[in-house]
């Protein structure tokens, strides 16, 4: 019976796509390390959990190159792949292709690989290893999005309910199940015209509200994710941040049923609320 292998593919920072050649003995796939706080007890023996936290990542792949045209060929696609994996360009990717057609990725620099032994033959095997830059989670490869418009009064997406929008205010409810392993950090793209934008987590009470008035075909997107938490007028153009209220927080879709509230004043036919965010995993 053939073995079905999953694929692994490094997405450098101009979005060129490296098939990493690796055969088995991957680390890393499989949950981020685990970092336990505790105290002792001047009474009792052990110790008393304080706190659990996901700690800093990496993945080490076990590579090879072979290439039996020439010494030179193969030395030529060395520094290919060592130009290509430098971290001084900034992040990439690392993408996981399943056997069942699901793709996961992270983001990644390369941390160290190229202590390889220099043998003037068409074959170099090493290990390369890879830190994720930020949270230590994979996620979808793929984004989920719905938007919501001014009147709708049903919507066929899942996982968000059907939809009861005001043609007045702009007023939306929905059930957001976020069956990911962790919270999902989403991004908002909210097009003209409305004011007074409130957006209400109902169920961990995070709101997100801003006082910014916008005219018909302008926009408003409003990041969460780590590394990002940006508010900006049509998106790079002009920042937005202060218009946040003073106890506004850019808040993740925590694990489970997230219930939505959004509400905003001066819509018309013309006016939409778009969400979109990946699914995160402690596996790849």
């Amino acid at each position: 019976m053939a073995c079905e292998i999953r694929t692994i593919t490094f997405i450098d920072p101009d979005n060129t796509e490296w098939e990493l050649p690796y055969s088995r003995g991957v680390q890393g796939l499989f949950g981020p390390p685990i970092e336990i706080s505790s105290v002792t007890s001047p009474t009792n023996s052990g110790s008393f959990v304080t706190d659990v936290r996901h700690g800093t990542r990496e993945l080490a792949v076990p590579v090879y190159w072979k290439d039996t045209s020439s010494s030179q060929a193969q030395l030529t696609t060395l520094r290919g792949w060592v130009a290509a994996l430098d971290p001084m360009r900034g992040s990439g990717y690392v993408r996981v292709d399943n056997p069942d057609g699901t793709s996961r990725r992270a983001t990644v620099r390369l941390n160290d690989g190229w202590n390889l032994e220099e043998i003037w033959t068409q074959f170099n095997e090493g290990v390369l290893v890879f830190r994720l830059d930020g949270e230590p989670y994979f996620e979808d490869e793929n984004e989920v999005s719905a938007t919501y418009e001014t009147g709708s009064t049903t919507f066929s997406f899942f996982p968000i309910f059907p939809l009861s929008l005001s043609s007045s205010t702009v007023f939306a409810t929905a059930d957001i199940e976020n069956d990911g392993d962790v919270a999902a950090w989403p991004v908002w793209t909210i097009e003209g015209p409305g004011s007074a934008i409130f957006i209400n987590n109902v169920t961990t009470g995070k709101t997100i509200e801003l006082s910014t008035t916008l005219v018909a075909g302008e926009t408003l997107t409003i990041d969460t994710r780590p590394g990002y938490k940006t508010v900006e007028f049509n998106p790079g153009a002009t920042n937005a941040f202060s218009d946040l209220a003073a106890d506004a927080s850019l808040w993740p879709l925590e694990r489970g049923t997230n219930s939505i509230s959004i509400e905003m004043n001066g819509s018309t036919a013309e006016s939409n609320i778009t969400l979109t965010y990946r699914r995160r995993w402690l596996s790849a």
